[in-house]
Order: structure tokens, then sequence, then C-alpha cells
């Protein structure tokens, strides 16, 4: 169903008409401007997978929300507790992951402890990709993604990880300095950073 409405939404409706089994699996490709993304509607497409499926129950009815239990940045955590997370919302419609602002915060503290020889994680406090940065200009501009950003693994419910390399955590836009190269934005960004409409 529709959160909003209450009514049943496009992805209901199709699998309600159709006999489909009620599943549906979203791949998210991870390279900029790369057709790799996929949704599979009535089941899942194991081309696109290796190991066992996992489920997560969802939280909330009408949302895709699901509970996070903690967040480990390269094997150490950082942030434990539903107080850290809250319903932690799906959305396909977005390339950032929006965290409460301790989170945010524990992230930021974590990687300049530990991660300041990769560009643009520590310096001044105006230069680094953990400020807010609506026009995208505090990004690392490449070739490819420097190598060595740390691995992040969420623990979800029913005991589920999902391991987030920085391949798919950075942000890709096309280069501003050179178009042969590829921007790479700090894709986390805390709750306040989300935009409101007046």
């Amino acid at each position: 169903e529709d959160a909003m409405s209450g009514f049943p939404g496009p992805l209901g409706q199709l699998i309600r008409g159709s006999g489909l089994a009620n599943v549906y699996s979203l791949y998210v490709g991870s390279r900029m401007g790369a057709d790799d993304g996929a949704l599979t509607i009535g089941g899942i497409d194991s081309r696109l997978f290796v190991g066992e499926v996992k489920y997560v129950p969802l939280v909330e009815q009408g949302k895709y929300s699901v509970s996070a239990h903690a967040l480990e940045v390269a094997g150490r955590r950082v942030a434990t507790g539903p107080e850290a997370f809250g319903n932690m919302q799906v959305d396909s419609g977005t390339t950032l992951t929006y965290v409460p602002a301790g989170t945010f915060s524990a992230i930021k503290a974590f990687m300049q402890r530990h991660y300041c020889h990769m560009p643009k994680v520590c310096g001044a406090d105006n230069a680094t990709f953990f400020i807010r940065d609506d026009n995208e200009e505090h990004c690392v501009e490449a070739a490819a993604l420097p190598k060595g950003y740390p691995v992040m693994r969420w623990h979800l419910a029913n005991g589920v990880t999902v391991d987030v390399p920085p391949e798919v955590y950075f942000k890709q836009l096309p280069g501003r300095a050179d178009p042969d190269k590829t921007r790479f934005c700090f894709g986390i960004r805390p709750l306040s950073d989300i935009p409101v409409n007046q």
C-alpha cells in the first residue's frame, strides 16, 4: 500500500493482477552512467548476486523501512543501537544515505582518526567532504576512486549484514575540470542535510 493514500501502489497492483509472487528485488548499480541496476518483480534474478538471499522484515506498514542495529567502518563499530539509526527507509530514488547527526559525526570522527591519508578526509573544515555541500564542490576528481577508503558494514535485523564498498557509498558525477574524469562525492549525509521543499 502507498504510505500516503493507503491504496495499493503500482507494485502491489501489478503483483495482485498478474499472479506473480509478492517479492521484488532491487539491484543497485555502482558505476556512473552504466546500465547495471535492475528491478525484478515477482522474484529474484540469481545472475545478480552470489550467496544466499536473506530477508529483513519491514518495520513500518506502507514504507520500506528496516531496522539497523550497528554500523562498522573497516571492521570497527562506530554506531550501535536503534537510537543511532531510527527506522532506515530503503529508497531507490536517492543516491545518498542519510543518517542521524550523531551517527554521521561518529563516521566522520572515525575516518579522520584512521584515514587522514586519503583525499578530502582531513584538512580545513571547509575543504573536507564532510561539510554540507549542496554544489558538490568538495569531491575527489579523478579517473578512478582512489584505493584505500573503508568498507562500511550495516548490521540489520535477522542477523543480516550488508557490506557497502566505497564505490557504492561515493556518489559519482561527471568531472568539472576534466570531462574524462569523475567526481567522487561522499554519499553519506546527516539527516539535517535533507532539503525541505518550501
